[in-house]
């Protein structure tokens, strides 16, 4: 497996090379929040330009993790947009018709994996269309950088447009690998004394649906903690938490949404403080709990949110068989009727001496699927730090609504859109699916 190092300037990719990727800066002014859509490449809020500056993170083959059985993968999506269904009720009779479409302009969003612990996308080299009516609009996406959590988003535009129905296809290359956690070496490595590197600082703020500033969150928070978050060092203190969480929280559905025409339409998703109120309901709750906890602990932290292809297409259709029994699609050969969508967290952990540091995937919501009550914290975890499934576990976003100002048809489905002048009613609904990509002859 290559090594890859990551910065927000680009990939450096090479086998045991060791080369620093630079990071610049985006930078803003005051937008106002319909600017900020409509030119999504400086997010709001972004002080002047900072000086370029070396990243200390490293994608893949690390002091804290190592990869295996990495596949490369190509992810095709597909968004479909119609127009709403109006009902009319005359006398006796009802008449139901799908509003069109009157659009001066819009600009659709979708984020692009700009590489996390088990996985990178190569957007570059990703093909797609957005099309309205059938007929080719924009094919070719702006790549914008500078977002909350290392967020990159694909953009596409249209101008002016009449009818019912517009679809976003396309097909992202990517590669996933497992993960083994060297949790000795991450249990040595203490709280950082000069603050944790620039980029990742925007992991530790509340954001939608990890409310970390939540009074009831935080009073959580001190109790489990003792009101001392930094009493241990912080892979302890996030193996404890997630600890805490897989006997707080019982998720008890698949988190799914559907739309009129029983396709998935989006993520049941509440929110941190939701979770923290009930204790019970769908699994991305529990996701956005823990990773709202590291945040409000200082931990840096981020959800991510992935694919299964194992599961989502059977064993034989992916083209991975998996002999863990966690990871293996329960009904064999035997494809899902929708795609099978997760979430983890991943916590920041960050060698000051050296200048490294790496993201560390916790499966809380697969760890609790081993019993309501975790493992020792002195034992190794099959979901803490290591990722038996990653290999066809394919990410595809930090956030379950893209962080700048856009807006979605119906629950939040990764994707947004901001069109002119106004929102119209529509009916969503979206389909992913994935293949081993090809090999070409000198690969």
């Amino acid at each position: 497996m290559r090594r890859l190092l990551v910065g927000r300037a680009g990939l450096i990719a090479g086998a045991g090379v060791v080369i620093a990727a630079l990071v610049v800066a985006s930078t803003a002014g005051a937008q106002t929040a319909r600017q900020k859509a409509k030119n999504p490449q400086q997010p709001a809020g972004q002080q002047p330009p900072a000086p370029v500056v070396q990243s200390p993170t490293i994608i893949g083959d690390g002091p804290f993790l190592r990869t295996l059985n990495g596949i490369d993968w190509t992810v095709r999506a597909n968004l479909n947009v119609l127009g709403g269904v109006n009902r009319v009720v005359t006398g006796g009779s009802r008449t139901d018709f799908r509003t069109r479409f009157e659009l001066d302009s819009a600009v659709v969003v979708f984020p692009m994996m700009p590489g996390c612990a088990n996985g990178i996308a190569y957007p570059e080299k990703m093909t797609s269309e957005l099309s309205f009516e059938n007929q080719p609009i924009d094919t070719t996406p702006v790549l914008l950088d500078g977002y909350a959590d290392g967020t990159r988003l694909a953009r596409w535009g249209m101008g002016r447009v009449r009818g019912k129905k517009m679809r976003l296809h396309f097909e992202l290359p990517m590669s996933a690998w497992e993960l083994e956690f060297n949790e000795a070496a991450a249990m040595r490595i203490n709280w950082p004394t000069q603050g944790w590197p620039v980029e990742v600082q925007s992991s530790l703020s509340p954001s939608q649906f990890i409310e970390s500033n939540d009074p009831d969150l935080f009073a959580l928070l001190m109790r489990w903690t003792k009101n001392n978050p930094r009493s241990v060092r912080p892979a302890m203190l996030a193996k404890a938490l997630a600890a805490e969480v897989v006997q707080f929280y019982q998720p008890d559905n698949q988190g799914y949404l559907f739309g009129k025409r029983a396709a998935w339409a989006g993520f049941e998703v509440q929110g941190a403080a939701f979770a923290v109120r009930q204790g019970i309901g769908s699994p991305f709750n529990m996701s956005a709990m823990l990773c709202a906890m590291y945040r409000a602990a200082g931990l840096p932290a981020r959800v991510v949110i992935g694919y299964d292809a194992v599961i989502s297409l059977g064993e034989a259709n992916s083209g991975v068989f998996n002999d863990d029994p966690e990871c293996k699609n329960p009904t064999g050969n035997q494809p899902s009727s929708i795609p099978h969508m997760t979430s983890w967290v991943e916590f920041y952990l960050y060698d000051e001496k050296r200048n490294v540091g790496q993201w560390i995937p916790v499966n809380v919501v697969a760890q609790r699927r081993l019993g309501s009550k975790a493992p020792p914290l002195r034992q190794s975890w099959k979901f803490f730090g290591n990722f038996p499934c990653g290999e066809h576990t394919l990410p595809l976003a930090f956030q379950f609504h893209p962080p700048t100002t856009v807006v979605s048809s119906g629950p939040p489905t990764m994707w947004g859109w901001l069109p002119e002048p106004l929102i119209p009613i529509t009916d969503m609904w979206m389909h992913f699916d994935a293949m081993q990509t090809p090999k070409r002859l000198g690969d």
